[in-house]
């Protein structure tokens, strides 16, 4: 595990929630990759707390599907292989495709602005350096493509993939050129959306999750272990 900041002592009256956040974004920045180990004495260690916390945090990982306890062995960053990878991406097409329909009905001119400045400044990030901003601005885009909707189920549905999801934008945005093309593609998105074009706006979505697909899959076969 590398010594990343994401893992100090904590500081809180709210030490569960804390731990959590730290915790999740150790799995999502793949400071703790898939499949390692995870030790509640070394956790206790690291962000000076009691395994009380660390235990409900590790507890709601495992609900979100990050972490998985396996009986008699321990608990582990949950793993991604390539058919679970797929299952998902096709999942997710289906709920963007179908939030993005709407979308076109029902987003103002003032929404598709704003969701425009997360495409621009998720560029502008990269080219800074600030990887892990770069990321949380394209999960930004796509959480505020899918409320545009204005359908509470699609929401919980696509709610209900982001932890998995995260880990594939992490490693899918660890390859080359991976956060400008996924920018490009989401300025193509709003253009279409703006135009009220749904037929156009979906087919985009569909091409991009899996040119993301993609990049995860190449990630994979490189052995590359870092950022959609």
């Amino acid at each position: 595990m590398s010594d990343n900041q994401n893992l100090g002592p904590i500081k809180s009256v709210h030490l569960k929630d804390v731990a959590y956040e730290a915790l999740h974004r150790a799995i999502i920045n793949l400071e703790l990759i898939p499949g390692q180990a995870i030790s509640e004495n070394m956790l206790v260690v690291k962000l000076g707390i009691s395994k009380t916390p660390i235990r409900a945090a590790l507890g709601r990982l495992e609900a979100e599907g990050m972490v998985e306890t396996v009986p008699f062995k321990g608990t582990f960053v949950t793993s991604v292989d390539d058919e679970d990878a797929r299952n998902l991406i096709e999942l997710r097409a289906a709920i963007e495709v179908a939030a993005i329909a709407a979308a076109c009905q029902r987003a103002t001119e003032e929404q598709l602005e704003e969701l425009r400045q997360f495409a621009r400044t998720a560029y502008l990030h990269e080219v800074e350096g600030n990887h892990e901003s770069a990321l949380n601005d394209i999960g930004e885009f796509h959480d505020r493509l899918v409320q545009l909707a204005g359908n509470a189920r699609l929401e919980s549905a696509f709610s209900a993939l982001k932890g998995p999801l995260e880990r594939i934008r992490a490693l899918s945005g660890a390859q080359p050129d991976s956060i400008s093309t996924s920018s490009d593609d989401h300025e193509k998105i709003i253009d279409a959306v703006v135009e009220r074009d749904a037929e156009r706006a979906g087919r985009l979505v569909n091409d991009h999750l899996y040119r993301v697909l993609d990049l995860y899959r190449k990630s994979q076969e490189t052995d590359t272990v870092l950022g959609e």
